[in-house]
């Protein structure tokens, strides 16, 4: 019994260090992150993503800083009937310089935990679902190739974060989904 309630002590300490210690991409910088990116890999321990990742591909984001410090950020994926969905989401500003949070898509926390702006973001987001919270990382990249050094920096944070191997999925490369005025480059297929 004592192992037992000595494992959950430490698991909710363990719980409690990750979720304190996500940091932020010193000084960030709006403008230098504005622009395209293609979300190239996945990682996240949440039930559905983890259903979903091996029949996921590669995605586009296109990022625009609003003047009150929130990103507005349209995404472009691939639809199942082809051709391509658009999602628009503002991730809305918190108390730290690129940190964010996202209600409409159960996006508590969202730090962009460390960039160079120019090839690579990697992206944390706390999610809830149905009263479960689990951990997403996200690495973007300018081109649809991945940057050795920031899918080095992505390998070494997710640990960090619980996450594990398993739970990681580079996506394919598709699209880009969105064209530089934001919209889809291809009509939907009926």
């Amino acid at each position: 019994m004592k192992i037992l309630l000595l494992s959950a002590v430490v698991g909710l300490l363990w719980g409690l260090r990750v979720g304190a210690e996500i940091g932020t991409q010193p000084n960030f910088d709006a403008n230098k992150f504005s622009g395209m990116w293609n979300i190239i890999v996945m990682g996240s321990n949440d039930k559905v993503f983890l259903s979903k990742k091996d029949s996921m591909k590669m995605a586009t984001a296109m990022v625009t800083p609003a003047s009150n410090g929130d990103l507005n950020i349209k995404f472009g994926f691939p639809n199942p009937k082809g051709g391509c969905q658009i999602i628009d989401s503002v991730f809305v500003k918190g108390a730290v310089p690129g940190q964010f949070s996202d209600a409409d898509f159960n996006q508590k926390k969202i730090h962009v935990v460390k960039t160079d702006y120019k090839r690579y973001a990697i992206l944390y987001m706390q999610v809830e679902r149905d009263g479960v919270t689990s951990n997403m990382l996200q690495l973007y990249s300018r081109t649809q190739d991945v940057s050795p050094e920031g899918l080095k920096k992505f390998k070494d944070f997710y640990p960090t974060v619980g996450l594990r191997d398993d739970m990681m999925a580079m996506l394919p490369k598709s699209g880009p989904w969105l064209n530089p005025d934001g919209d889809c480059p291809f009509p939907v297929r009926s």
